[in-house]
């Protein structure tokens, strides 16, 4: 019993210290605020919020373009004004109204979707591709907004264009504008 436990120890002592190959938070705010920055352009950065549905009180990550997530607010509020990134550090925004989570596709987004299309990802190939400028654009059809989650949250940029989406590896010593 000694030699299990010690073992169970070691196992957990060792994955606390293995990466996860996410970015930090930090990362994904200063993300969040350079879409934000970006504003009106035709082509949205994809970003990745937490959403409540106030009617059920389900919570989900959900991966949008910022102006849908603006008209979701706008639907809800009545308040049409562009994203402040500084007051929404964790990007939780909270709906009750139907229209306003259809905006954001809320409930057609889901979990088991984006973890059975991750699992038929090499997502370390394709992050590292990106950080080599190997890999600039792809075309998933469907699955673009799965492919943006997974990219959002290992901390590549994907932008939603006319022909598909445009990618690039995101670094937080540069200024939002050296990014686009």
């Amino acid at each position: 019993m000694l030699k299990f436990t010690s073992a169970v120890a070691i196992l957990l002592i060792f994955a606390s210290f293995c990466p996860t190959n996410e970015v930090t938070d930090a990362i994904k705010h200063k993300m969040f605020c350079c879409a934000c920055e970006k504003g009106g352009s035709t082509s949205q950065d994809y970003v990745v919020v937490k959403v409540k549905n106030l009617k059920t009180g389900e919570l989900k990550d959900i991966c949008v373009t910022l102006n849908l997530l603006e008209a979701a607010i706008w639907r809800e509020t009545g308040q049409l004004k562009g994203l402040d990134c500084k007051e929404q550090f964790k990007r939780y925004f909270e709906f009750s109204k139907d229209s306003a989570l259809w905006n954001i596709g809320y409930n057609e987004y889901s979990m088991q979707k984006l973890t059975t299309f991750q699992k038929h990802l090499n997502t370390d190939s394709i992050v590292g591709q990106i950080k080599a400028g190997k890999f600039q654009s792809v075309n998933f059809g469907k699955n673009e907004r799965y492919f943006a989650h997974i990219m959002f949250n290992r901390g590549v940029v994907t932008t939603s264009g006319c022909f598909g989406t445009d990618v690039s590896y995101f670094n937080p010593a540069l200024k939002c504008d050296d990014l686009h």
